[in-house]
């Protein structure tokens, strides 16, 4: 999962596509990805907790929040082991984490959330 936060901050598409299982890839994905770049400025990611499938190892999910300068993704990730590689098969999103606002920025800006992002709307 961080590798693939990693990926969407350096705007990284191709490391994206090769990541995304290819059973539940989109033909355009690539092209949607790009339009979304330019429009994004990723600031932290939460990971909240993972775990495996009990009944299949190479299985796994991870529940994340990523932020970004207008606000979060929470979600709640399936990934697959694909040739000794894990790759994201589909996410479920969750209602956006509650941040204190007297609490630190998670930018880890050393800032508290609502005198740094937070006082952005986010």
């Amino acid at each position: 999962m961080r590798s693939r936060y990693s990926a969407f901050v350096r705007q990284d598409a191709t490391y994206l596509v090769d990541t995304h299982h290819p059973s539940t890839r989109a033909a355009d994905l690539a092209q949607g990805l790009a339009q979304t770049f330019s429009a994004t400025r990723w600031i932290a990611l939460r990971v909240v907790g993972s775990g495996m499938d009990p009944a299949d190892p190479d299985r796994g999910w991870v529940e994340f929040s990523a932020f970004h300068e207008s606000g979060q993704i929470h979600e709640r990730s399936r990934f697959a082991r694909r040739d000794g590689i894990w790759m994201y098969l589909d996410g479920v999103h969750l209602g956006a984490l509650a941040l204190d606002r007297n609490g630190p920025c998670p930018c880890h800006s050393g800032r508290k959330w609502k005198k740094c992002h937070g006082a952005q709307g986010a």
